[in-house]
Order: C-alpha cells, then structure tokens, then sequence
C-alpha cells in the first residue's frame, strides 16, 4: 500500500526538475535562472515553458545552496533539459555567464520515500552488488551487471535480492 501512495505522489512530480549548486543571489528570479540554464543548454525557455518555479529553504546549518525546483507545462521540454544537461558533463555556473565555477547538479524530483530508496540502492551499490544505479521516469532502477535486465526498485524489500 506505502509502495502505491509512493507511485501516485511520484506521478505527480513527473513534469518536475530538481536543480542543485546555484548559489543564491540577492535579487535573483528562479524563473530567470531557469531560462538561463535553459539558453546555456541550448533549450529556448520562456515563461510559458514554465509552470512553478521555485527555490527551496535552507536545510539547518546545511551550507550547500537550496535546490531550484522547476515543474514545466509539458514533460517533453523536461526531457529534453534532461537530455541535453547529459550531453553537457561539466555544467557549471560558469556556463550562466557567473564569476564562480560551482557545478550544477540535474534531476528529476523525487518523493522523500523514492530519494530513501535511491539512496539505499546506491548503498547495495558501493558495496559491490549491483553495477548501475539510476532514477527514471520516477524510479528507482539498476542491473547487476552488463547485459543483465534492468530491475525497478519498489520497497526497500526489493534490495534484499541483491545481498
């Protein structure tokens, strides 16, 4: 049941992007670091590109910068800021025209109860068990090894069959 509720909290993420190592700037619009990332990319982003934007608060004395959320109109231009942000491996700040070089980090946004899973698969991972680790179209998934077939991760249970 947990398994299901974390599924269609999940749906409703799915035209959602999490952005990550954008220091926070006094003045800055969201919207317009979007649709610079966005033009850094190659992908010609407006506003009626995007649906909500914004920043999240500060975790405690965590002193890495808030994500950027960004929930776009259509999943197709999410997909396509996922694909090209790929093909770019060293994306930093530096690409938005900015004096730092801090790397900047993209994703799809994820419920707490999936980034707990992910992050436990990374765990089964660094200890040998499974080669690939990765989170698509709102889940969990890895391989054992090369060629093997792709298992989705839903419950913590799941895991088990890999130790």
């Amino acid at each position: 049941m947990e398994a299901r509720i974390n599924q269609a909290n999940q749906g409703q993420l799915t035209h959602s992007l999490e952005i990550r190592g954008i220091p926070v700037k006094t003045g800055e619009t969201p919207e317009g670091i979007i649709c610079s990332i966005g033009a850094a990319l190659g992908v010609k982003l407006g506003p009626e590109d995007l649906d909500a934007v914004e920043r999240k608060r500060p975790r405690g004395e965590d002193p890495r910068p808030p994500a950027i959320v960004v929930r776009f109109v259509r999943q197709t231009v999410c997909d396509q800021v996922i694909r090209l942000r790929k093909v770019k491996r060293n994306f930093t700040t530096r690409h938005l025209g900015w004096d730092s070089d801090e790397r900047i980090y993209t994703g799809e946004e994820m419920t707490p109860a999936n980034r707990h899973l992910y992050w436990l698969a990374r765990q089964v991972k660094a200890a040998g068990r499974l080669r690939y680790v990765w989170f698509a179209r709102g889940r969990v998934r890895c391989r054992r090894e090369d060629g093997q077939p792709v298992v989705i991760i839903n419950t913590a249970e799941d895991l088990e069959a890999f130790h």
